[in-house]
């Protein structure tokens, strides 16, 4: 289990943190937002930095995502602020009229 999922057992995220996260998530899909090293998905840390919330917080509200189906590991690991590996996120997009889900 990714320590997201684990940090969530916590204390589960505000509505109004998983919505700007979410949001940043969608405006990276969609080529709006550039976050971190491109466009194939963004760590905690780079989301935290780009909206000003702390790292946990954003940990919290990524687990939470992922658990809804929101979004998805993508295998791809970079290293953080501190040089520790990272997971890259990505948003889980929805496709045809069934409410199949695809990767982007």
């Amino acid at each position: 289990m990714h320590a997201e999922a684990t940090a969530m057992q916590a204390a589960p995220p505000r509505f109004d943190q998983l919505d700007l996260v979410l949001a940043a998530f969608r405006a990276m899909h969609e080529g709006r937002q550039i976050i971190g090293d491109g466009p194939l998905g963004a760590s905690a840390h780079e989301v935290s930095a780009l909206l000003g919330l702390p790292v946990d917080d954003v940990r919290k509200s990524i687990g939470a995502l992922c658990l809804a189906g929101e979004l998805r590991d993508t295998g791809l690991r970079r290293k953080n602020a501190e040089g520790a590996s990272a997971v890259v996120w990505t948003i889980v997009k929805e496709t045809g009229s069934y409410g199949r889900r695809t990767y982007a």
